[in-house]
């Protein structure tokens, strides 16, 4: 064999076999990165805490949107958060989806609200407010993996119309 045939030979696909497998193994790591993106990601898990003690809709004050009465209601809900996923995590909203029989679906964002305060026998409970900073409460929403927050969320529905109109 003639080495100058051989060096040819190699030049030419080893070039090709090289960008080839340059190719594979980005596609390797693309994937590899996926699946460990995948599997650490944050696993929120949202449920209310007590629904039955802390858990109130009410009526708020009837205003008026273009010379419509409106309807208010209020919603506060104590509720908690918990984190399943291998990353830490940080709440930047939580938002409440209403779903209405008549009407279309509703987004309420929340709002900021006055820190709960519940007497119980000669004790007082004070709840914290989801990522509001009080004299009493940090206000940090960051969730490490297998952590959790808890706090209060406050909505506000209105809408006006015909009285049949309301979120179920």
């Amino acid at each position: 064999m003639n080495p100058q045939i051989i060096y040819t030979f190699l030049k030419v696909h080893v070039k090709s076999v090289l960008e080839l497998s340059a190719l594979i193994l980005g596609i390797v790591n693309g994937l590899m990165l996926l699946k460990f993106y995948l599997r650490d990601r944050a696993k929120l898990e949202v449920k209310p805490i007590h629904p039955e003690v802390y858990q109130w809709w009410f009526r708020l004050p009837e205003r008026e949107f273009e010379g419509h009465q409106t309807r208010a209601y209020g919603f506060l809900a104590y509720v908690g958060i918990g984190n399943r996923g291998l990353r830490k995590v940080s709440l930047r909203s939580w938002r409440l989806f209403v779903d209405g029989e008549q009407t279309r679906n509703t987004e309420l964002k929340s709002y900021n609200a006055p820190e709960v305060t519940i007497r119980i026998g000669r004790h007082m409970k004070m709840l914290p407010n989801l990522g509001q900073r009080t004299l009493n409460f940090d206000g940090n929403t960051a969730i490490d993996s297998g952590g959790s927050t808890l706090g209060m969320v406050y909505y506000v529905y209105e809408c006006w119309g015909d009285p049949t109109w309301v979120a179920s």
